[in-house]
């Protein structure tokens, strides 16, 4: 009987030591974001955390009364993959695109401007589109490999033109054609660019656009940047300016005309590339003489008054203007100093030419205004007023599509409408979120040591894996108090009563830690699989 005894106890032991092994699979999250503009809808964001903490599978962003969408798509370790899709503010597609996995450089993709956090993280190497304009169905195409913009490019501009431009891995390549407002004038721009913006190969031409036709305005021909040949016209199609090079790059000499075609400016250059610009008045006689180099003004300019006296002496460096002196029968009365283009200061002289005053210009504060403490006559001082700085989104994005908001309606999204940014390339790794795994570890961990107790011990008689539920909502008064409870939501698989009766005794009263309010308004529903060992 002794040894009978022994293979009983020792089976017995053995079943007991083999506890079984709970595992947190992944947590399906459902998460309060937010209300809509007008406060009038709750906004919740769902998605699949697995158990390292990786966004993996669906997604979607959505309005919970209306049903409309805001984002949804697929994850993989916190990426964008395969068909993502996103919505304006009104449940009409707003962008999409297919995206693939890989671990390199990332672009942050999505519709918020200011809260970048609020993004997806994505490697771009296909098309995307986006419908960012109102008035057409048209999208904007996008064309991406190995994330950098390549290929053909359509992108509608806020005005609804569509407009054509061409990347070679990131940078502006090839041919192009924009239509733009400016200043009150449609303009369109046709060429090729060559290895980045403002930089052009073959021709180049620019019209002045309207509704009955187009005015030609500026053409250029261009050897990979460097200039051969250029001309500019008036708005009625008259020559305006010749631009003349003997070489590409090099420019010999410059013709302007006034728009009756006689002669306005007429400058030559020497070897060194400097030459002394003769202006004219539309009757022939010489009004201005100036020194020029590499086809800016460099060095003085006179200019002369009806009797040929030098009425008015300027200084200039690569165009910027340094000083100016108004002369009067070869005296100067006036010298006005200039920094960064603007004035700096102004020295006033009597009709000897002898010094009076100085009036300065950075501040009223400063400003000295001569012995009688009364500015000049004839002078208006012009003070240095205080700018606000503004933030544009678009300096730290490589693009921001937006819709124009319509009128008579409220700025949202930093007054940017359905706004869609795709961010420059990023070396950031988006690494997992231990918050989820740190909080239900300790479930994982506590239903592995509950299979070691006598209450706890049915567990070790499992003959196949047993899928858990359970689910927890997250609140900032729970994180007040310092835990928050968690409640069994299904048991699926091959279980006896006895076993189903243990599990559901664990889950009584079972809290996790919660002491901070992270991701406070998340509903979370965990997935946990007890196995035979």
């Amino acid at each position: 009987m002794k040894p009978v005894v022994f293979i009983g106890l020792f089976f017995w032991i053995s079943s007991f030591s083999v506890a079984q092994k709970a595992v947190l699979n992944l947590i399906h999250i459902k998460n309060f974001v937010g209300v809509n503009g007008k406060g009038v809808d709750s906004i919740y964001q769902e998605f699949t955390v697995d158990s390292e903490g990786f966004m993996q599978g669906a997604f979607r962003n959505y309005y919970k009364n209306s049903g409309k969408y805001i984002a949804k798509g697929s994850y993989k370790n916190n990426m964008l993959v395969d068909s993502c899709f996103w919505y304006d503010k009104d449940g009409v597609l707003f962008a999409k695109g297919n995206f693939t996995y890989k671990e390199d450089y990332r672009r942050m993709v999505g519709l918020n401007v200011y809260s970048p956090e609020k993004n997806y993280y994505a490697y771009l190497n296909d098309t995307l589109l986006i419908y960012n304009h109102p008035r057409t169905a048209l999208p904007s195409v996008l064309t991406f490999k190995d994330n950098l913009k390549h290929g053909v490019c359509y992108i509608i501009s806020k005005d609804g033109f569509i407009n054509t431009f061409t990347y070679r891995q990131d940078t502006l390549h090839g041919y192009f054609k924009n239509m733009f407002f400016l200043n009150g004038k449609l303009f369109l721009k046709i060429g090729a660019h060559w290895n980045g913006d403002n930089s052009y190969d073959g021709w180049y031409h620019k019209y002045l656009v309207d509704y009955k036709d187009s005015v030609l305005i500026e053409k250029t021909l261009y050897d990979k940047n460097r200039k051969q040949l250029s001309s500019i016209f008036y708005e009625s199609g008259k020559p305006a300016c010749n631009y003349y090079y003997s070489t590409p790059g090099i420019l010999d000499s410059v013709r302007c005309m006034y728009e009756e075609g006689t002669t306005k400016s007429f400058v030559q250059y020497d070897q060194n590339r400097e030459g002394t610009r003769f202006s004219y008045s539309n009757t022939g006689q010489v009004i201005e003489q100036a020194a020029c180099k590499n086809g800016h003004l460099h060095g003085y300019a006179f200019e002369y008054s009806g009797s040929d006296k030098v009425q008015t002496k300027k200084l200039y460096r690569n165009d910027t203007i340094i000083t100016k002196e108004q002369i009067q029968n070869n005296i100067v009365w006036q010298r006005v100093f200039y920094k960064n283009g603007e004035v700096e200061k102004v020295d006033w002289f009597d009709h000897r030419g002898n010094y009076k005053s100085t009036t300065c210009c950075e501040s009223a504060g400063n400003a000295y205004w001569g012995p009688n403490g009364n500015p000049p006559i004839g002078f208006t001082p012009s003070y240095k007023q205080t700018t606000h700085t503004e933030y544009h989104p678009e300096k730290d994005v490589d693009l921001l599509l937006f819709k124009p908001l319509p009128e008579n309606e409220g700025y949202r999204n930093g007054g940017y409408a359905n706004a869609f940014i795709i961010s420059k390339l990023e070396n950031k790794f988006q690494g997992s979120d231990h918050f989820y795994k740190n909080l239900l570890y300790s479930i994982q961990d506590s239903l592995t040591a509950f299979a070691q107790t006598k209450n706890g011990a049915v567990l070790t008689k499992l003959k196949a894996p047993v899928n858990i539920v359970c689910s927890l909502s997250l609140m900032v008064a729970d994180s007040q108090k310092g835990f928050v409870l968690v409640h069994l939501t299904s048991i699926d698989g091959v279980v006896n009563k006895k076993i189903k009766t243990a599990i559901e005794k664990f889950f009584a009263y079972r809290t996790v830690p919660y002491t901070y309010p992270f991701h406070a308004n998340s509903y979370l529903e965990c997935h946990y699989t007890i196995s035979p060992k």
